[in-house]
């Protein structure tokens, strides 16, 4: 009752905010208390994500399989309600005990000798591409990251098909972050298979011609067997068994 009373005096401003991040943030924490679960709703629309796309994250609690479900189908029809008809979204539902299946793969970056380096500028590209056969329609995140112990992300596409990623390292960037990685994650309930391609161009160069001093690219190329993405795990007779959360973004194009 003290929710509906809430959603009621809500009502108007709730109208004037939708299609809004912040509308459907509302929306979907009031539905989450009006059927006594945390509120902790979290909506992301980061600079490297695709057009029009956004992600919504969840915290629900341990629930029993059949309710836990009831919970996504009306958050997701909550937010297809919600939300912009241009944009499209990924759900993600943490519970404990929860991860993402991927790879990571170490990216070798040439050790460079600055002090050699007399008013030039070192550059190192790194490009990675997953090449996909026949008709894979999930989705998966391919990001290229750097740093350690902390990690950060450099580039991430999310979408199906092909996908490719690239940044370019400086020096400074070179001389403070010395470990890279290129990390696939599979952002499905089915398995996903492909191949993938990292490649580095280092480069030095001067600013006063002849500009070009040296160039040398490396490739490597790795193939991928993924196993379904955002798994849970449950309990069951002292063993954990595997299940499957569901993606809003299951089966859509992403859009460059």
């Amino acid at each position: 009752p003290a929710t509906k009373r809430e959603f009621i005096k809500k009502i108007v401003s709730l109208y004037r905010l939708r299609g809004t991040k912040e509308g459907l943030a509302q929306v979907l924490s009031l539905y989450l208390k009006s059927v006594n679960l945390p509120d902790n709703v979290e909506i992301y629309q980061e600079d490297y994500y695709p057009n029009y796309y956004f992600q919504v994250e969840l915290t629900l609690p341990r629930l029993e399989s059949s309710r836990y479900w009831q919970q996504v189908r009306i958050a997701k029809g909550i937010i297809d309600q919600e939300k912009p008809a241009h944009t499209y979204y990924g759900l993600k539902i943490q519970v404990p005990s929860m991860q993402i299946t991927g790879n990571v793969y170490s990216v070798n970056i040439k050790a460079i000798n600055f002090l050699y380096l007399v008013s030039g500028q070192v550059k190192c590209k790194i490009t990675a591409k997953i090449n996909r056969k026949g008709e894979q329609n999930n989705n998966l995140r391919l990001s290229i990251k750097g740093g350690s112990p902390e990690v950060k992300i450099y580039n991430s596409q999310i979408g199906t098909g092909n996908l490719e990623a690239s940044y370019t390292l400086k020096e400074p960037k070179i001389k403070v972050v010395q470990d890279w990685y290129v990390a696939i994650d599979n952002l499905s309930d089915r398995e996903a298979t492909g191949s993938l391609v990292i490649t580095t161009t280092y480069s030095e160069s001067q600013l006063q011609p002849p500009a070009q001093l040296k160039s040398e690219t490396q490739s490597k190329e790795y193939t991928f067997l993924l196993p379904p993405g955002l798994k849970i795990f449950t309990k069951q007779e002292n063993e954990y068994v595997n299940g499957n959360t569901w993606l809003g973004t299951e089966g859509i194009e992403a859009q460059k």
